[in-house]
């Protein structure tokens, strides 16, 4: 029955009793139609609740974590998200619960943002529910403002590999000196100059070192063909340790947690009692290795062969080691992918790696199978990368040949003209506002120590 408010709908100045019939048949097609529709199908996983949480946060980034709740572990069903920051809708998605993670790029330093995420019905896109409000501030930037110096050791035929930092009066660097008074292969600086140090506890005979690691100032690691412990008063040697080659790094988590990777593949475990060989897994030669903890390491490699530069990226998760890259090095920077030589990686975040090659400077996810984001350009001047170290993901250095150096802040990089070409780096080591680097002279074959304070 039609009310008195339905009057609208009839045609202005006839009579209403002219209008009744053809009001009839559409009366019954409107029935008609609501009778054939289709009930709408409810919105999926209604009793549940959205939550956001922080995961991570960088001077330009942030890390989210949404939460569905209360839904089968199963679901398939997608629902329409929104993104919003400060009010201001910054993304819209599509959710597959239970949970997933979301970025947001672009921000400023040192500066708070609120975030939260709206839920919209799967018909008409309208908002029917909210995540909680979620306060996230980035990191501050960090000073370039590094001053610099430079020593150099040995005379001819003299160089250093690699060095640790204890602190800045206790640093180690290894390699090879030359003197008129007899060969080294450690140099020890305790706060106001170096020492040259013979490293050979028996049995081991003397001979060039490749790495050092240093736990703390009673637990430092070096090796050569064989690794070595300094216990804070003398060098321990490790005759059972279990293959032979060069070491050409040493990473450790703790003491009971010390890795070792060398040419040929070699991959060696210290538990705090005894070494445990990691078998074929690959044949070339590793040249790197980092972690952030017992169940995050990332080892690189390569060799040379008649093809061309192989090379080989490695991660183990705790439990087991997977081959993440292999591939043919060449000097093409192929789009949204690792291009180029890798020497290492330094782990920025728990969901993101840095990775430097002859041909840049890359950010991958640590479920990577190649895929990268291409960051930084360093072969405009005809440098490569050969260390990557850092206090944190807004206070990295990366150095390399011609003596070079860069400092990034979080949000930028800087170099440092004013120190001389003196020759290649090959190691870096940092703590705090003290950073320290070693190497080779081009010239005279030297060896040379950088260092740098803020």
């Amino acid at each position: 029955m039609l009310k008195k408010t339905d009057a609208v709908l009839f045609t202005p100045g006839l009579p209403v009793r002219r209008m009744v019939p053809r009001l009839i048949p559409i009366v019954l097609l409107l029935s008609l139609m609501t009778t054939c529709q289709e009930p709408e199908k409810p919105e999926p996983y209604p009793d549940s609740d959205l939550v956001l949480e922080k995961l991570d946060v960088s001077c330009t980034e942030a890390w989210l974590r949404l939460v569905l709740t209360q839904t089968d572990s199963g679901a398939t069903d997608s629902i329409p998200i929104i993104l919003t920051r400060d009010g201001e809708a910054i993304q819209p998605f599509a959710f597959t619960p239970p949970e997933t993670l979301v970025m947001d790029a672009g921000l400023y330093p040192s500066h708070s943002y609120q975030y939260q995420v709206q839920r919209q019905s799967v018909h008409d896109n309208k908002i029917i529910d909210s995540s909680n409000t979620l306060t996230v501030t980035t990191l501050d930037t960090t000073s370039h403002d590094f001053t610099w110096t430079i020593d150099t050791l040995g005379n001819y035929g003299s160089y250093l590999n690699d060095v640790a930092m204890i602190d800045e009066d206790n640093i180690w660097a290894v390699g090879m000196i030359e003197t008129d008074s007899g060969s080294y292969n450690a140099a020890h600086w305790e706060g106001e100059e170096w020492g040259l140090v013979r490293i050979a506890p028996p049995p081991f005979l003397f001979a060039p070192l490749t790495s050092i690691y240093a736990l703390s100032g009673t637990d430092v690691w070096v090796a050569g063909t064989a690794p070595m412990e300094f216990d804070g008063e003398i060098w321990n040697a490790k005759p059972t340790y279990p293959t032979s080659g060069w070491i050409n790094a040493i990473w450790g988590s703790s003491p009971e947690d010390v890795w070792f990777v060398g040419n040929g593949g070699s991959i060696v475990h210290y538990d705090g009692s005894g070494f445990v060989a990691i078998n074929n897994l690959t044949d070339l030669d590793l040249v790197s290795i980092t972690g952030s903890g017992s169940n995050n390491v990332w080892v690189s490699g390569n060799n040379l062969t008649t093809g061309g530069i192989n090379q080989i990226l490695l991660h183990f998760d705790g439990q087991n080691w997977e081959q993440v890259l292999y591939n043919t090095v060449t000097n093409i920077r192929v789009p949204n992918y690792i291009s180029g030589f890798i020497a290492g990686v330094y782990i920025e975040s728990p969901f993101n790696i840095l990775l430097y090659t002859h041909l840049g400077f890359y950010r991958a996810s640590v479920s990577t199978r190649g895929e990268a984001e291409f960051l930084w350009n360093t072969s405009n001047d005809g440098t490569a990368i050969e260390v990557l170290i850092g206090n944190d993901r807004n206070d990295l250095f990366a150095a390399g040949s011609h003596a070079r150096i860069w400092h990034f802040n979080g949000n930028n990089f800087r170099g440092y003209p004013a120190i001389p070409d003196v020759g290649t780096i090959n190691g870096g080591a940092i703590n705090r506002n003290y950073a320290v680097f070693v190497g080779s002279t081009y010239s005279d074959y030297h060896s040379f120590v950088i260092k740098g304070y803020r």
